[in-house]
């Protein structure tokens, strides 16, 4: 297939451009002008390259000729964002004129990346399923779940078929450590580094932990599936508080870490796994990266990287 990967020089997006090519897919990376696809590097040769902004494209029906799937991993905000206008002026409604340009020219699919960790908000429940009850408690998990709910639209008026994947935590060995998001990837740069590790509460939280890479092969087994299901969880079905996170660093690097324990965030729900029961039966995935293995794998290559 002829696939546009928006934001696919990013964490989540390279890994899904490496596995379309693994698979023999056309790939176009659509990405901002004047950055280096670093993440990417090792593939260049095999992409094409489109540069713009999100935010402001206007020409969206001339970047979907002759695509056939169309993957949004673009998202200009993050979870820790309180300014719900830049959230909605700088995400959803590009992704309103995304969608009407998909409409014009026909696009087979679009597949949304979405967010597990935010959308569902707070919940005892153990394994949140896709029927869960959806009640963000951030502008983040707002406006993903609004994009979530127009893509229903357009199918609904107009036929634009499309799939949500609702993603839990990903971490991986692209994931950059200074952003705030991202708790494994921040973890593992200060530990290696000999930095004290910042923790929002007392470590109690719980949260589901997902290798980048499980993403990317959920992520075209979504493009592929035909049927009539829309919305899927993709994690890994356990849940590790970040103390046992950080119990699993201490013990892939051998050494104890400092940690500072500071006042819990309101937008941080305190308990979020997701119930994966239905992505394993319809698309015949499930995530083959434990936990231990995936900071193992980061913390290979960052020590070579920060030492």
């Amino acid at each position: 297939m002829r696939c546009l990967v928006l934001g696919g020089d990013g964490f989540i997006g390279s890994y899904i451009v490496e596995q379309l090519l693994i698979q023999k897919h056309q790939v176009t990376v659509y990405k901002r002008p004047n950055t280096l696809p670093k993440n990417l590097n090792h593939i260049k040769d095999n992409i094409n390259f489109i540069y713009g902004d999100f935010r402001t494209e206007n020409d969206f029906t001339s970047l979907l000729s002759d695509i056939d799937w169309v993957f949004h991993v673009i998202c200009t905000t993050l979870p820790a964002n309180e300014n719900a206008i830049s959230d909605i002026e700088e995400n959803v409604i590009p992704t309103l004129r995304l969608l009407e340009a998909c409409r014009e020219v026909d696009v087979q699919k679009i597949i949304f990346v979405s967010s597990g960790g935010t959308v569902y908000g707070p919940s005892d429940e153990i394994g949140m399923s896709e029927d869960h009850l959806t009640n963000p408690i951030c502008a983040y998990g707002v406006q993903k779940l609004m994009i979530e709910k127009y893509l229903n639209l357009f199918q609904h008026l107009y036929g634009v078929d499309y799939a949500v994947m609702r993603v839990a935590n990903p971490y991986g060995e692209r994931q950059n450590p200074l952003k705030p998001q991202g708790a494994i990837a921040a973890f593992i740069a200060r530990a290696i580094l000999g930095q004290r590790i910042e923790i929002w509460g007392d470590g109690s939280v719980v949260r589901d932990f997902l290798h980048v890479s499980d993403v990317a092969k959920a992520a075209v087994k979504i493009a592929e599936y035909m049927g009539q299901e829309k919305v899927f969880n993709i994690g890994s079905g356990l849940g590790y508080s970040l103390n046992e996170v950080i119990d699993c660093i201490e013990s892939v690097i051998g050494e104890k870490v400092n940690k500072n324990f500071r006042l819990e965030r309101k937008q941080d729900v305190p308990f979020n796994v997701l119930d994966i029961s239905k992505t394993e039966t319809y698309l015949g995935w499930k995530p083959e990266v434990t936990i231990e293995d995936g900071i193992e794998r980061v913390v290979r290559e960052w020590i070579v990287k920060f030492r």
